[in-house]
């Protein structure tokens, strides 16, 4: 049988560490993108509501 290890509290913090790091640095890049190219931005954000509502009212339907 396969041993499973044990994550310890200091896995946990350094891996929450790293995602917050990530997040962080993600964050900012989208920041920098958005004044860069608002129309650009606006209009990628604006399709995909337009499909994420087609998808949600079409499970909706089928009910």
């Amino acid at each position: 049988m396969e041993e499973k290890t044990k994550v310890t509290i200091e896995d946990l913090h350094k891996t929450i560490s790293e995602v917050k790091d990530y997040t962080e640095k993600t964050r900012k890049e989208l920041q920098e993108t958005i004044k860069k190219k608002p129309l650009e931005s606006a209009g990628t954000i604006f399709i995909a509501g337009v499909v994420i509502g087609l998808l949600i009212g079409t499970s909706m339907s089928r009910r």
